[in-house]
């Protein structure tokens, strides 16, 4: 027999048999195939601390602040009033959030969130945002490094959508203007096409990007590549055990932001090194960016298998003869530092 479930406020679940199953709901059409049965987790309009089932679930969370785990199975969750948290901390693998609310769990099933203002993601790599599916039409700016996403040009949502994110390290934009930028994780993010601002740290503390290895791909379009603004430059300080890895970088098209200051480059243009100099005069220099090369004038789907691979060798440093500066909104080829 199904239950129905009912959310006692900042309790546990009680639950009460009921009888025959129910018909998926209207409120759902999405693009998610629906089980033919369901329990029904009902709340109020106090603050519900609500536990998902391992079988499938709707979740009618109603008014309130609500937080409620998210498991196995294929769910429904509603938030409804309130800032509800729907939070994938406690399953056993990465999830990865679409543009639509659909979260897919990967072997443990995947779930629909409506009316939900901030969700976290696993304890597992490789929990990811993915817009790639979304409106023909919609943008994102998502900033792990603030918790943030908020989604742009919704057709009928004339303000666009507001959301708090954890745990995620991964983010895959639309097919138009993106601004996507990481945290202090190892992270990989795709642009997709469209016109898109990325960078794999936010910039902000001491020694961005420190220890992180960032893969960075533009996608189709424009692409900035933002690698260090003003005087703070990103990925220094590590020697080459933290860099951007740019992997489709489109001479004519892409450009790389740094912060001012002296670089210099190998003979292909692969390995982008910084220049420091001590106080007492002795220049080492800095593992920056490892850049793959996409030519120009193909598709935007045929430019990720025409990128010649990087090679896992690392030239010496001091082997690297191409030197450039660059201060305030000066360009060197590809590479600037002007102000995003």
């Amino acid at each position: 027999m199904d239950e129905l479930l009912l959310a006692a406020p900042e309790k546990s679940i009680a639950r009460f048999p009921i009888g025959e199953p129910l018909d998926p709901p209207e409120i759902f059409p999405g693009p998610l195939p629906l089980p033919t049965r369901f329990n029904v987790i009902e709340g109020d309009d106090s603050n519900n601390i609500i536990s998902t089932t391992a079988a499938n679930d709707i979740v009618n969370a109603r008014g309130g602040n609500d937080f409620i785990t998210g498991s196995r199975g294929r769910d429904i969750i509603n938030g409804d009033a309130g800032f509800d948290t729907v939070s994938y901390a406690r399953l056993g693998g990465p999830i990865r959030l679409g543009a639509t609310g659909t979260v897919n769990k990967g072997a443990f099933g995947s779930d629909q969130l409506n009316g939900i203002e901030r969700i976290v993601a696993s304890q597992q790599a490789g929990d990811a945002i993915d817009a790639s599916n979304g409106s023909g039409v919609a943008r994102i700016d998502a900033d792990l490094s603030l918790n943030s996403l908020s989604v742009f040009d919704i057709p009928g949502i004339p303000n666009g959508l507001r959301f708090t994110v954890e745990n995620f390290e991964d983010v895959v934009g639309t097919n138009n203007n993106d601004r996507i930028i990481g945290d202090r994780k190892n992270n990989t993010i795709n642009g997709g096409n469209g016109n898109d601002i990325i960078a794999g740290t936010s910039g902000v503390g001491a020694f961005p990007g420190l220890g992180q290895v960032d893969s960075l791909t533009g996608g189709g379009g424009n692409d900035r590549f933002v690698l260090g603004q003003g005087s703070n430059l990103y990925y220094n300080g590590g020697g080459d055990t933290d860099f951007a890895r740019i992997t489709d970088f489109t001479d004519g098209a892409d450009q790389i932001f740094l912060a001012n200051g002296n670089y210099a480059l190998n003979e292909d243009e692969t390995q982008l090194f910084a220049i420091n100099i001590g106080d007492n005069g002795a220049e080492t220099r800095d593992l920056i960016a490892r850049i793959a090369y996409a030519p120009s004038g193909i598709s935007s789907f045929q430019k990720a298998s025409a990128v010649a691979p990087l090679s896992d060798a690392l030239v010496d440093p001091l082997t690297a003869t191409k030197t450039f500066s660059l201060s305030d909104g000066q360009s060197f080829g590809k590479f600037t530092s002007a102000v995003v």
